[in-house]
C-alpha cells in the first residue's frame, strides 16, 4: 500500500460527513486498512452520538438566471425572496452593516481571505436584519463548506444554530450576481439536521517480543471532510495507515508500551449540542470515554496529524515533547517549523486540555486558498513529504511506547517556561517560583519518579498553556491560538504599551498613541470556557478612549491612561498570586512524594 493509493482510495468514496453512510463506508475502508496491519489488534469502532447536518441543494434565482452554490453548515435552511443587496465594504467591520438596506435584503459579499472569517461576517448579517446571505470565493474557480453559527462566543455545550440561510457561490458566479443588486431574488437552501451515529476507527499496535500496556501512545487523524478533503484530512489518514505499516515490519522492538492509532469521526462537525465551539468534537468525546475508563493516565502522548500534505510541515507541540519531536526530524531527515503551543483547531488539543503532551502536525496557513472546497485534491499533495512525515512521526511513536514517560523532557520544559517568564519581565515571586520547580523537577527525574511528574504536569500544563482571543469578539476578528505560554501574564505586555501611549502623548502625537491603544487587549476571553482575564483597559473604556485620541482632546485621554497604569500593579499582583500558587502546589506534591520515597 502506499500513502497515494490510499488517499485516492478514500477521496473516490465522496464528501464525507459525520454520521453519513459515507461516512460508514469510508470507516468501513479504513477498518481493513487498520486490520492489515501484521502487529495490530482487529480494529473496532466506537460509536459516537452525532448531529447529521445534509446539504441537498442551494440555488439563487434572478432576472431569469440561476445560480447554483452550496449552503453552509449549521444553516438551517429555507427559502427567501428578497431584494439583493451588494455589499461593498470590508465584511469583517461592524460600521459596514449599518445600513438600512440590509434589512430585510439577500446580501451579496465577497467572503474574507482568511475564509474562517467568514462566521463573523454571518453574524453581522444576522444582527443587521438580513434575510440571508450569499458568499463568493476571494479565488477563482471553487466552491467551499466553512460553517457558521449562531453565537458570537465559542461555548461548548450551548445550543445556537445558525438561524438564517448562508450560501456560497464561486467567485465567478458571485460577481455575476452583484450585478443583479436591487432586483427581486429567490433564494433556496435544503438541508436536513438529524441525529446519528459517528465512527472512530481504532486499532492497538503490541510489541512483538514482550506483552505491552504499561502505557500508551496515541496517533490520530480525522477521516471526516467537507468536499475532496485530500489535504483535510485523507492524508492524515493515510499518512497513519502508514506509521502503522512502518512499525510493524521494523526489525526493532518498541517496548512495553501500546501504540493505538485512531481515526476520529465529526472533527469538522457534528456536536449534537451545535456547539459554536463545533469542531473536533469526535476527539472529545474519545478522550472522556478514555477518562472514564481510567486509560487517560496511561496516556504518555499524543501525535496528530492533520492537513499535512502541501508546504513547509509545522508541528504545534507541548514543551516536553520538543526534544523529542526535532530528534526525530532529523532522523526522518525533515525541515519543521516548531510551534510552541497547541493548535486549539484540531484534535490534539482534546488531549492537551487535559494536560496530556501533544505533537500536532498541521498547517493551514500554506493551504488557506484550498481549505475546504472542491479544490482539496488528491493531485495536490506532496507525497514525498508525506513518506517523510509517517518516518518522522514513528520514530517518535517507537521511542515513545519503548520508554514511555522518561521520554519527556520535563526539565527542559520547565527551564524554557522559566525563560520566557524571564524575558517578559514576569514579577519575581512568579520567577521564583518557577526556580524552584526547575529545581525540584531535575530531582524528581533523578529519583526517576515519572507517574508523579506527568500527574503534576498535568496540571502545570492547564496554567501554562491556554486558548486566549485577544480583543473582543464583536471588534478583533482573528483567530485564537496557544502560541504564548502564560497568556495570564499578557498584561505585562499591555503596561508596556500603556506606557509608550502616554509618553506619545504628552509629545502631542494623538496618532501614535492612537495605534498603540488599538493594539492593547482590551477583553481577553478564554474561548470555550468563555472566561475572561485581567485587562488593564476594559472594552467600554478603549473605545472611548479610541474616539477621544481620534479628536486628540489630550487631557481626557491621558486621565483614563493614567488610572489605567494606577491599576495595573494591582492587576498584575493578583495574576501573579494566582499563577504562583499553582505552580507552588505542583512544588510541594513533587516534594512531599520525593520526601516520602525517601524515608
Amino acid at each position: 500500500m502506499t500513502i497515494e493509493n490510499i488517499v485516492r482510495h478514500l477521496h473516490s468514496l465522496g464528501e464525507t460527513v459525520a454520521g453519513t453512510d459515507t461516512e460508514r463506508k469510508v470507516a468501513e475502508t479504513i477498518k481493513a486498512y487498520f486490520d492489515s496491519l501484521k502487529c495490530g489488534s482487529s480494529a473496532r469502532y466506537i460509536r459516537v452520538p452525532v448531529a447529521v447536518w445534509i446539504d441537498h441543494e442551494a440555488y439563487i434565482e434572478v432576472g431569469g438566471e440561476v445560480f447554483h452554490g452550496l449552503s453552509l453548515p449549521q444553516t438551517l435552511g429555507g427559502e427567501v425572496e428578497a431584494r439583493l443587496y451588494t455589499l461593498g465594504c470590508d465584511p469583517l467591520e461592524a460600521w459596514c452593516w449599518n445600513n438600512e438596506r440590509v434589512k430585510g435584503s439577500i446580501v451579496v459579499v465577497e467572503a474574507p481571505k482568511d475564509v474562517s472569517e467568514i462566521a463573523t461576517a454571518y453574524l453581522f448579517a444576522v444582527e443587521a436584519g438580513a434575510e440571508a446571505i450569499v458568499f463568493y470565493d476571494p479565488w477563482p474557480n471553487r466552491l467551499r463548506r466553512i460553517v457558521v453559527t449562531g453565537r458570537w462566543d465559542f461555548c461548548t455545550r450551548c445550543s445556537a444554530p445558525a438561524p438564517i440561510p448562508a450560501i456560497y457561490l464561486s467567485r465567478e458566479d458571485g460577481l455575476r450576481l452583484a450585478k443583479f443588486a436591487g432586483v427581486k431574488a429567490r433564494l433556496v437552501s435544503r438541508v436536513s439536521l438529524k441525529d446519528g451515529i459517528g465512527y472512530i476507527v481504532e486499532t492497538l499496535l503490541s510489541p512483538k517480543k514482550v506483552s505491552g500496556g504499561e502505557w500508551e501512545v496515541i496517533i490520530s487523524a480525522h477521516h471526516d471532510h467537507w468536499l475532496d478533503g485530500a489535504n483535510d484530512n485523507l492524508a492524515g489518514v493515510a499518512t497513519l495507515v502508514a506509521i502503522g505499516e512502518l512499525l510493524c515490519r521494523s526489525e526493532e522492538d518498541f517496548g512495553p508500551g501500546i501504540i493505538r492509532l485512531v481515526s476520529f469521526t465529526a472533527e469538522e462537525f457534528g456536536s449534537p449540542h451545535l456547539a459554536a465551539w463545533y469542531w473536533a468534537y469526535g476527539s472529545t468525546y474519545y478522550v472522556s470515554e478514555l477518562e472514564n475508563s481510567g486509560l487517560l493516565d496511561k496516556v504518555v502522548a499524543n501525535l496528530n496529524l492533520d492537513v499535512i500534505g502541501y508546504g513547509k510541515p509545522r508541528v504545534h507541540l507541548t514543551l516536553e515533547l520538543e526534544k523529542l519531536v526535532k530528534w526525530a526530524a532529523s532522523r526522518a531527515n525533515l525541515n519543521i517549523e516548531v510551534v510552541v503551543g497547541d493548535n486549539v483547531y484540531t484534535d490534539s488539543y482534546s488531549f492537551s486540555s487535559r494536560g496530556i503532551p501533544v505533537a500536532s502536525m498541521i498547517n493551514l496557513e500554506d493551504y488557506m486558498e484550498y481549505y475546504h472546497t472542491n479544490l482539496d485534491t488528491p493531485d495536490r499533495l506532496d507525497y514525498h513529504l508525506l513518506s517523510k512525515i509517517a518516518e518522522m512521526v514513528s520514530e517518535a511513536a517507537r521511542k515513545l511506547a519503548s520508554r514511555g514517560f522518561e521520554v519527556l523532557d520535563f526539565v527542559g520544559a520547565v527551564y524554557k517556561m522559566y525563560d520566557y517568564a524571564d524575558s517578559i519581565g514576569a514579577p519575581l515571586p512568579l520567577k521564583r517560583s518557577l526556580y524552584r520547580l526547575l529545581r525540584e523537577v531535575a530531582k524528581a527525574v533523578d529519583a526517576k519518579l515519572y507517574p508523579h511528574l506527568v500527574k503534576t504536569f498535568r496540571k502545570l500544563n492547564s496554567l501554562v498553556y491556554a486558548p486566549c482571543f485577544d480583543g473582543d469578539y464583536r471588534f478583533a476578528t482573528g483567530s485564537f491560538e496557544v502560541s504564548k505560554l502564560f497568556p495570564w501574564l499578557a498584561i505585562l505586555e499591555d503596561k508596556k504599551k500603556l506606557q509608550k501611549a502616554v509618553k506619545a502623548l504628552e509629545e502631542g502625537d494623538c496618532k501614535e498613541a492612537l495605534k498603540i491603544v488599538e493594539d492593547i487587549g482590551w477583553s481577553r476571553p478564554l474561548p470555550g470556557k468563555e472566561e475572561l482575564l485581567a485587562s488593564l483597559l476594559p472594552s467600554a473604556a478603549g473605545v472611548r478612549l479610541v474616539e477621544l485620541l481620534k479628536a486628540c482632546r489630550i487631557e481626557e485621554a491621558m486621565k483614563i491612561l493614567r488610572v489605567a497604569l494606577e491599576r495595573a500593579k494591582h492587576v498584575i499582583r493578583l495574576a501573579t498570586i494566582e499563577a504562583s500558587k499553582i505552580i507552588d502546589s505542583v512544588y510541594y506534591e513533587l516534594i512531599a512524594v520525593r520526601v516520602g520515597k525517601q524515608s
